[in-house]
Protein backbone atom coordinates (compact mmCIF):
# COMPACT_ATOMS: atom_id res chain seq x y z
CA UNK A 1 0.00 0.00 0.00
CA UNK A 2 1.16 3.56 -1.00
CA UNK A 3 0.59 6.17 1.71
CA UNK A 4 0.74 9.92 -0.02
CA UNK A 5 2.05 12.66 2.51
CA UNK A 6 3.39 15.90 0.81
CA UNK A 7 4.22 17.41 -2.40
CA UNK A 8 2.67 16.84 -5.79
CA UNK A 9 0.72 13.56 -6.95
CA UNK A 10 2.55 10.53 -7.97
CA UNK A 11 1.25 8.08 -11.11
CA UNK A 12 1.42 5.04 -10.13
CA UNK A 13 1.86 2.22 -13.68
CA UNK A 14 1.09 -1.09 -12.73
CA UNK A 15 1.56 -3.91 -15.08
CA UNK A 16 -0.59 -7.46 -13.38
CA UNK A 17 0.83 -10.80 -14.02
CA UNK A 18 -1.67 -11.36 -16.97
CA UNK A 19 -0.06 -8.36 -18.63
CA UNK A 20 -3.14 -5.89 -18.03
CA UNK A 21 -2.11 -1.90 -17.69
CA UNK A 22 -3.73 0.37 -15.20
CA UNK A 23 -2.41 3.65 -13.62
CA UNK A 24 -3.40 4.67 -10.28
CA UNK A 25 -2.65 8.36 -8.82
CA UNK A 26 -2.13 9.15 -4.96
CA UNK A 27 -2.29 12.73 -3.92
CA UNK A 28 -4.26 14.94 -1.83
CA UNK A 29 -7.64 15.11 -4.14
CA UNK A 30 -10.78 13.31 -5.14
CA UNK A 31 -8.97 11.72 -8.34
CA UNK A 32 -5.73 10.97 -6.49
CA UNK A 33 -6.49 9.89 -2.94
CA UNK A 34 -3.73 9.65 -0.55
CA UNK A 35 -3.78 5.71 -0.84
CA UNK A 36 -3.47 3.18 -3.60
CA UNK A 37 -3.22 -0.66 -3.17
CA UNK A 38 -0.52 -2.27 -5.34
CA UNK A 39 -1.80 -6.13 -4.99
CA UNK A 40 1.22 -9.13 -4.72
CA UNK A 41 2.69 -9.92 -7.96
CA UNK A 42 2.12 -7.00 -10.01
CA UNK A 43 5.04 -4.73 -11.43
CA UNK A 44 4.90 -1.04 -10.93
CA UNK A 45 6.46 1.87 -11.20
CA UNK A 46 5.76 5.41 -10.19
CA UNK A 47 6.69 9.08 -11.44
CA UNK A 48 5.41 12.49 -10.45
CA UNK A 49 2.48 14.43 -11.81
CA UNK A 50 4.43 17.67 -12.26
CA UNK A 51 7.75 19.25 -10.54
CA UNK A 52 9.01 19.30 -6.68
CA UNK A 53 8.71 16.40 -4.86
CA UNK A 54 6.62 13.72 -3.30
CA UNK A 55 7.11 11.86 -0.27
CA UNK A 56 5.38 8.77 0.04
CA UNK A 57 5.96 5.50 2.24
CA UNK A 58 5.00 2.05 1.42
CA UNK A 59 3.62 -0.56 3.70
CA UNK A 60 4.09 -4.39 2.68
CA UNK A 61 2.20 -7.03 4.44
CA UNK A 62 2.99 -10.11 4.97
CA UNK A 63 6.14 -8.65 6.11
CA UNK A 64 8.91 -8.01 3.22
CA UNK A 65 12.03 -10.32 2.68
CA UNK A 66 14.36 -9.26 0.03
CA UNK A 67 14.97 -13.16 -0.04
CA UNK A 68 11.77 -13.54 -1.71
CA UNK A 69 12.40 -10.43 -3.52
CA UNK A 70 12.99 -10.50 -7.40
CA UNK A 71 13.46 -7.52 -10.14
CA UNK A 72 13.17 -8.74 -13.35
CA UNK A 73 15.85 -6.88 -15.87
CA UNK A 74 14.56 -4.26 -18.85
CA UNK A 75 14.68 -7.42 -21.23
CA UNK A 76 12.65 -9.55 -19.15
CA UNK A 77 10.06 -6.86 -18.74
CA UNK A 78 9.98 -6.88 -22.41
CA UNK A 79 10.10 -9.83 -23.47
CA UNK A 80 6.94 -10.76 -20.60
CA UNK A 81 4.79 -7.80 -22.04
CA UNK A 82 6.34 -6.67 -25.79
CA UNK A 83 2.82 -4.53 -25.72
CA UNK A 84 4.20 -2.36 -22.83
CA UNK A 85 7.46 -1.72 -24.26
CA UNK A 86 7.52 2.21 -24.25
CA UNK A 87 6.34 2.32 -20.79
CA UNK A 88 9.27 -0.13 -20.04
CA UNK A 89 11.75 1.81 -21.44
CA UNK A 90 10.67 5.25 -19.95
CA UNK A 91 10.48 3.64 -16.43
CA UNK A 92 13.61 1.41 -16.48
Amino acid sequence: MWHFYDGVPLRLHRIRPDGEHSELLVGRSAEAPPLAVVPAGDFFGAKMVGAGYSLVGCTVAPGFDFADFEMPSRDELYQRFPQHGELIQRMT
